[in-house]
């Protein structure tokens, strides 16, 4: 009796493991969104095998996202918001498709989870960042490329010139277009994941190590308890690649397979496998690996001022399937139109805000057979026919709306439209000839404050995705176009001894008071603000079509005499020409400089010294007085 009721709990054991473990989780991301109201919303896509025969995620309830490196929060719940078939494209008709259900190899299904507004308090992230996670014991079972069961996703949000998290300043970048689910050896592949940012921050796309549900020191982390790893600490979670680190453990790849090479791949013609700047995959499957299931990781970092903020990682499955012979339809070379103007040819264009970008679309094939076009973009508002694929029917849809597409935000109100000039998809006569082609047109007014605030281009990308209807397997072209907006006002302030002066010279100026609900100053509509009692200024500068605004500056009223200031004046001030620096009885080297602290002249002086701005533009310079003691600067306007 004994006997068999350790075999009948061994058995119910067996049975509830391999409940658990036949999840056949594949992948997923991690995001947040910045709220008007200063807090997060965590955003978490997983993605499930749905072949047939696994236990399906839907309605399985909450997950927990944990958080290591925060100095109070240990984990963030997420709720399950909504759900959909993400399957790549495939031919054949519903009932032999590769589609949930079928009992195909390479079915994807999507699972949303979003977090309530999330406030990470007054505090600011350390060296290694704050961490968000999500671990899963039930990766899909047979990958070839890997013995391990279990996986984690992980995103990562750095500090930013010491800002604190409260009220929030960043959404993380996102990647919008779905996993490639399937492949088919010996045949070119091109794929972009379209990495993408509502900030403009500069992003890049590389390679990443997938990591599974152990940590570095053997105990599990996966959330099916939930579980997080126990301690605390800015360095609970630390990837420094040495004996000290303290992280969810990469996974281990077989030979001669590695994480910056999952699948094997072979570089096609010139262009590299990734391109680290596009995000764009140009491959062709090795036909020496066998048919089956691969995991592969690769993340997005996002840059400001040259600053690392975020990392956000995107663990998937790709099906491989067998060889097959096919040629891969493209979109032909854009010709863009900058306010009606034709500009350039090619995918990539620089503009302004204000600027109209318009331009043609054309798709084509070098055999005869059906095409769809489908797009992508976070700055997409208007998209007119169906241009969505739906997986679960393998037809068109309208493209969604906000709320998000599954936390993608794929159309927002942002201004962006793309109106289809013919049929899509594009099916060719039965018996006629021609490759035909899926025509659009784009047209984009650049919204103002487009660009950030570092001086830099911000690039917004924009995905069309042209696919045919090939067995087993659709050869897909995936074209970003990209459009970098580049700041037209410069809004950076400088503070000089009883002034706050912002570098842009000939707009319109409107000096805010930061600490008092950015009112407007009355009077402050010049280059410079004099305050008068101690705070925190910005400025808000107009030219024809848009407004900027500066940061926040701190200014600090002292009531301290300055020996140094009670003898310097400049004379004349303004000037057309020479001014003069009166130093008294003081010596000291005196520079002349533009607002954005570029040296013009320099002179060591007793006594006096003299500049000659008559060669100068007009407007505002500075002059620095320096001694062994003190430093003062002075502003100085040449008419």
């Amino acid at each position: 009796m004994k006997k068999l009721l350790r075999t009948l709990i061994l058995a119910n054991t067996l049975i509830n493991l391999n409940y658990q473990c036949a999840q056949a989780v594949e992948g997923g991301q991690i995001t947040w969104v910045c709220q008007l109201n200063g807090k997060y919303k965590f955003k978490l896509l997983v993605y499930q095998a749905c072949e047939g025969g696994n236990p399906s995620e839907i309605g399985t309830g909450v997950k927990t996202l944990c958080v290591y490196n925060h100095p109070i929060i240990n984990q963030i719940v997420v709720n399950e918001i909504s759900n959909r078939e993400i399957s790549s494209p495939s031919c054949g008709n519903i009932a032999t498709a590769i589609k949930c259900g079928n009992n195909k190899l390479g079915a994807m299904q999507e699972i949303f989870y979003e977090s309530a507004d999330i406030d990470l308090g007054n505090y600011t992230p350390g060296v290694n960042g704050w961490v968000f996670s999500y671990s899963n014991c039930c990766m899909l079972n047979g990958l070839i490329n890997t013995t391990n069961s279990g996986f984690t996703l992980r995103t990562i949000m750095y500090a930013y010139q010491g800002k604190k998290a409260k009220p929030c300043y960043d959404n993380s970048p996102m990647f919008t277009e779905t996993p490639l689910t399937i492949l088919a050896k010996g045949q070119t592949f091109n794929y972009n994941p379209n990495a993408s940012d509502y900030d403009g921050d500069f992003l890049s796309v590389e390679w990443a190590k997938p990591m599974n549900d152990v940590w570095t020191d053997g105990s599990s982390v996966s959330s099916t308890g939930p579980t997080c790893h126990a301690g605390s600490g800015l360095n609970h979670w630390k990837e420094n690649g040495t004996s000290t680190a303290s992280h969810a453990d990469y996974i281990t790849f077989k030979i001669p397979f590695n994480y910056t090479n999952p699948i094997r791949a072979i570089a096609v013609g010139t262009k590299p496998i990734l391109n680290t700047a596009t995000g764009e995959f140009n491959f062709r499957v090795n036909d020496s690996i066998a048919d089956g299931n691969y995991i592969f990781t690769f993340k997005t970092t996002a840059y400001r001022q040259g600053i690392k903020i975020a990392e956000v990682y995107r663990s998937s499955v790709v099906t491989v399937y067998p060889t097959q012979t096919n040629t891969l339809p493209t979109i032909a070379p854009i010709t863009f139109y900058k306010n009606g103007v034709q500009a350039t040819t090619g995918y990539e264009i620089n503009a302004v805000s204000g600027d109209v970008i318009e331009f043609d679309i054309a798709t084509k094939d070098t055999i005869t057979q059906q095409q769809t076009v489908t797009l992508s973009g976070i700055k997409f508002n208007t998209l007119n026919g169906t241009v969505m694929y739906d997986a679960t029917t393998l037809g068109l849809v309208s493209p969604c709306n906000n709320p998000s597409c599954n936390g993608t935000d794929t159309v927002s109100n942002l201004g962006a439209s793309f109106v289809l000039t013919s049929a899509n998809p594009f099916a060719p006569i039965v018996g006629g000839t021609g490759y035909g082609a899926i025509t659009g047109h784009f047209k984009w007014k650049v919204p103002c404050n487009s660009s950030n605030s570092d001086l830099l281009p911000s690039t917004f990308t924009f995905m069309f995705k042209v696919f045919d209807n090939s067995c087993k397997v659709a050869g897909i072209t995936y074209q970003q176009v990209r459009i970098n907006i580049k700041p037209t006002l410069n809004t950076t302030v400088n503070v000089s001894n009883d002034s706050i002066i912002v570098i842009q010279a000939g707009v319109n100026y409107q000096w805010i008071d930061c600490t008092n609900g950015n009112t407007p100053i009355t009077g402050a509509t010049s280059q410079y603000y004099v305050p008068t009692t101690t705070g925190s200024y910005a400025v808000q500068l107009t030219d024809s079509s848009c407004t900027y605004t500066s940061n926040c500056v701190n200014f600090v009223i002292t009531s301290v005499t300055n020996k140094l200031a009670s003898y310097i004046t400049l004379t004349p001030n303004p000037t057309n020409g020479y001014v003069r620096v009166n130093l008294g009885p003081q010596k000291a080297t005196v520079y002349l400089t533009e607002l954005n602290g570029k040296q013009l002249e320099v002179t060591n002086a007793e006594g006096s010294a003299t500049f000659n701005l008559t060669n100068l533009a007009n407007g505002m310079y500075i002059i620095k007085v320096r001694t062994a003691t003190e430093t003062l600067s002075y502003k100085v306007v040449k008419n």
